[in-house]
């Protein structure tokens, strides 16, 4: 394995920071904005979500290396974590959808991924009982943000979107913990370097995100 593939999980952060300022806000409509009208639709549009939105990206990504990299997390408890997270996240959503939208919602999603990125820099984590709590409280976070985009919609659009939501977080979630453990059994002396970077990146896409949002 080549040096540049073992910086990979550290390098992923940094890349999102950058184009967060290029992303436009349309980036989070991947049906171009319009209510999801059929399965399919709300299905594409669940699958894009995490991966379009910037700020959502940075933190599952933040929070699978801050598992595997600072609390060395067993697998069976950071696939609890991470379904704890998706959970959430559906539960958000739904609140979301017949409610009018929790006030300063994307400056809660901004301060997630600045918590989720000092932890990093500290290299520190909860215990596990305020880690399971923190996942399910960021989850109604980040699901209820996600939830704007199928307000209006019909069950079935909003059905097949949930499923895709719940898919690509707990996927997302999931392979940045298994990147961050084999960083750390193929370069633990790179691991330190790792969560720097991670930490500093992830940070940064928080107070930005933040901004935005109390600028908006």
């Amino acid at each position: 394995m080549t040096p540049s593939r073992l910086r990979s999980p550290a390098r992923i952060p940094l890349a999102l920071l950058a184009a967060a300022w290029l992303a436009p806000a349309a980036a989070h409509h991947p049906v171009g904005g319009t209510t999801p009208a059929t399965l399919v639709q709300g299905l594409l549009s669940g699958i894009g979500h995490p991966v379009i939105g910037l700020d959502h990206l940075s933190f599952l990504l933040a929070a699978g290396l801050l598992a595997a990299l600072v609390r060395a997390v067993p697998a069976p408890r950071a696939a609890g974590l991470a379904a704890a997270f998706a959970l959430a996240a559906t539960l958000g959503t739904l609140m979301r959808v017949p409610d009018p939208a929790l006030p300063w919602a994307e400056a809660f999603v901004g301060m997630s991924v600045l918590a989720i990125g000092v932890c990093l820099l500290l290299r520190a984590a909860p215990g596990a009982a305020t880690a399971f709590v923190a996942s399910a409280a960021a989850g109604l976070v980040h699901g209820h943000a996600f939830g704007e985009a199928v307000v209006g919609a019909e069950a079935t659009p909003i059905a097949g979107y949930l499923a895709g939501l719940f898919v690509t977080q707990s996927a997302i979630l999931v392979a940045a913990f298994v990147a961050g453990r084999r960083l750390a059994r193929a370069a633990p002396g790179r691991v330190a370097v790792s969560m720097r970077t991670a930490g500093v990146a992830a940070s940064a896409m928080g107070l930005l995100g933040i901004v935005r949002a109390l600028a908006g």
